[in-house]
């Protein structure tokens, strides 16, 4: 039997398989002649085995704050083949973040780092997965993968951010209470605590303006809490901030701009700036008896007012062109004491409102008396019969005037006219007492 023969017949039946042993002594006996031999058996490799990771699957938790150039440890790659069949290098799947650095242990081994080349960013990628692959020199090249799992965590390096700058919104005044203004939702790119956002006023919001509406920390709804008065304001600025919850707090403002619809809660409202209470009947017709102003609170139709007086009366409304709130109340018609001697002057202001509100004051105007009366009797003709021969004194006739005047102006002085009767003068015939 030749030698090669023996030799591959002894490894066989031995069992040994590359990747075993590399070497084997036995000794070997031949009989007849009876002969030891020493036989030293060297068995070469064949590359059967690819390179595997004792675990496929690596998680890296990695703060998105860590700095180009930190490292970590990887788990190695094994391979039961030997020389250069075993492991030759490895391999990282493309990646713009990491790398990978080998080092050679003092007995050959290998040594993984994942190396970070450029800052993280969770808001952008939370999970970065790569595939790291053992690679052995054999041919052919047989290679083993293991996926790297690098989870990246945050740190608050986002503030909380508003979509708008300004806000802006209408409201109509006296709005119950808990009426919702707006809600505002701002957004942190953060997560956990560091995206967890708490909203409040900023000292740039008076304290009238948060004494009318309530600002909920948690959910942001702005609320009514107070009286919305448009006479008091006309808009209200609210400047709000939103901070998170992280360990060093970042955070965003807004301005929200309430502008007050203006309601019809406002009566129109009438000054008398100067009134004459009493006049002389006969004021000529043309002469101003008040002068006045009328006023609005609210605007718009709300506001718009116009002055009215009872009509039959013999007074106008002469509205100034200077200032279209100021009246003037004027005599119209000649004025009669006798006839009617006082006059309550109803002025009634209306709005232009839906529904329209409206208000009165009254003026009382007395006419003061003139002597523009003169004395009458009930008759214009009496007929009084006197026997002759009668005695001087004796009673006629009583005659009464009436005079319409008052006071001195009703004051009657009886006389008779002179006249002559047959020669005779009239009073020598008769007399008449001057007082009735």
């Amino acid at each position: 039997m030749e030698r090669g023969s023996v030799v591959a017949n002894l490894a066989a039946d031995l069992g040994l398989e590359p990747g075993g042993l590399a070497q084997r002594e036995l000794d070997v006996i031949i009989e007849s002649p009876l002969r030891i031999f020493n036989i030293e058996l060297g068995i070469t490799d064949i590359n059967d085995n690819a390179p595997h990771f004792r675990r496929d699957r690596v998680e890296l938790d990695v703060s998105e704050s860590a700095t180009p150039g930190e490292r970590f440890s990887l788990p190695n790659a094994v391979d039961p083949d030997v020389g250069i069949n075993t492991i030759k290098t490895y391999k990282l799947s493309n990646s713009e973040h990491f790398t990978i650095e080998i080092q050679t242990g003092s007995d050959g081994t290998q040594y993984v780092d994942l190396v970070l080349t450029k800052s993280l960013d969770r808001e952008e990628n939370a999970v970065h997965n790569l595939i790291l692959t053992a690679v052995d020199g054999g041919v052919p090249v047989r290679s083993g993968t293991a996926n790297i799992i690098v989870r990246v965590q945050d740190t608050n390096d986002n503030p909380p951010r508003f979509d708008k700058q300004t806000y802006t919104t209408n409201m109509t005044e006296n709005s119950p209470i808990g009426t919702l203004v707006m809600k505002l939702n701002a957004t942190d790119l953060d997560e956990g605590m560091n995206s967890e956002i708490v909203y409040s006023f900023t000292l740039y919001t008076s304290e009238k303006t948060q004494d009318v509406f309530a600002l909920n920390p948690n959910t942001g709804e702005i609320t009514v809490k107070g009286t919305i008065d448009y006479e008091d304001m006309k808009f209200y600025e609210m400047h709000i901030e939103a901070r998170d919850k992280g360990p060093h707090p970042l955070l965003g403002q807004c301005k929200v701009v309430v502008h007050v619809t203006d309601m019809n809660d406002n009566y129109p409202d009438i000054t008398i700036q100067s009134v004459k209470n009493t006049v002389d009947e006969n004021i000529p017709v043309g002469s101003v008896i008040a002068l006045i102003g009328v006023s609005d609170r609210d605007t718009g139709d709300n506001g718009k007012v116009s002055l009215s007086i009872p009509p039959a009366m013999p007074f106008i409304l002469n509205k100034s062109s200077e200032t279209p709130t100021h009246y003037k109340l004027i005599v119209s018609e000649p004025l009669d004491r006798e006839s009617v001697p006082e006059y309550d002057i109803t002025l009634v202001v209306t709005d232009a409102g839906t529904p329209p509100l409206s208000d009165n004051e009254t003026i009382t105007l007395h006419l003061l008396d003139v002597n523009d009366n003169a004395p009458q009797f009930p008759q214009s003709f009496y007929t009084i019969r006197v026997m002759e021969n009668n005695a001087p004194g004796a009673l006629l006739s009583s005659l009464t005037a009436f005079e319409p005047d008052l006071h001195e102006n009703q004051y009657l002085v009886y006389f008779i006219l002179e006249k002559e009767i047959d020669n005779t003068s009239m009073s020598m015939l008769f007399s008449i007492n001057p007082e009735n």
